[in-house]
């Protein structure tokens, strides 16, 4: 078994059935979840393939993302990967302090949140914190990396061998759908790509 946390609405489950989801909305789970309650995953020691998580570490807070990196080395089977992608605050940082408005992400989130008064810099807080859309009252992104950050906390969750990746470079075939389907993952210019081998 393989498994895809946060998958997103777009998810194709029976287009790949070797990989379950992880999630605490339950339209979208396998099994159902909360990554923030900073607990055990529901699986046991070595059973899991392969983890993928896709823009979605930032929404664990950083009391329990450290417990998140440990629990998938924990389940990963040996010789498991893990892939995780997240927003590249490195990014929108520089474009910030290039003043530059037309920053494509700057544009996105002006245009999604339907918010044009939005300025620069709270273009910018949303690679590190925003509301939720899904439960209201509650915080999105609550969490950050650039790529030396993630790197290190893989390391501190037990992974020996870390890569800094891109966009459809993995070091495994098992990732292979990755911009198959329409998702975050698929910015490259917002996005940092680590991966481990257990």
């Amino acid at each position: 078994m393989n498994l895809n946390i946060g998958p997103g609405p777009r998810w194709p489950k029976d287009k790949y059935p070797d990989w379950k989801t992880l999630d605490y909305d339950s339209n979208r789970a396998d099994y159902l979840f909360d990554l923030n309650k900073g607990e055990k995953l529901p699986f046991a020691d070595n059973s899991v393939g392969a983890i993928y998580a896709s823009h979605v570490f930032e929404h664990v807070s950083i009391f329990a993302s450290s417990i998140l990196f440990k629990e998938c080395y924990r389940i990963l089977e040996y010789n498991g990967w893990l892939r995780v992608i997240v927003p590249n605050p490195r990014a929108s940082m520089k474009h910030y302090l290039k003043e530059n408005n037309d920053f494509i992400l700057f544009k996105e989130r002006r245009h999604l949140k339907g918010n044009e008064d939005l300025t620069l810099f709270e273009c910018l807080k949303l690679d590190f914190l925003s509301k939720s859309e899904q439960k209201p009252g509650e915080l999105a992104h609550q969490n950050a990396w650039d790529d030396e950050s993630l790197m290190r906390d893989f390391k501190r969750g037990g992974f020996d061998k870390v890569y800094l990746s891109e966009f459809r470079k993995s070091k495994t075939n098992l990732f292979e759908f990755e911009g198959m389907i329409s998702a975050t993952a698929n910015q490259p210019y917002r996005s940092v790509y680590v991966e481990g081998l257990k």
